[in-house]
């Protein structure tokens, strides 16, 4: 993913993967390291699920960034 987002800058990037905050599948380490590839690659919008459940989250920057 790193070397695909980094060889095709867009103006527009959108990304989609299985993950989700809740009980089954939610809170999973293994993760992080995709959220710490998009931000910098600035990748406005993430579609995401995995639980069949509804989640809605504001900006994710990550701590310390503006």
């Amino acid at each position: 993913m790193r070397q695909d987002l980094k060889h095709h800058p867009a103006k527009y990037t959108l990304a989609y993967c299985l993950f989700s905050s809740g009980a089954k599948h939610g809170n999973n380490p293994e993760v992080k390291p995709l959220w710490e590839e998009l931000y910098p690659a600035n990748v406005e919008v993430v579609l995401n699920g995995h639980d069949r459940d509804y989640e809605r989250f504001g900006s994710a920057r990550p701590i310390g960034k503006t």
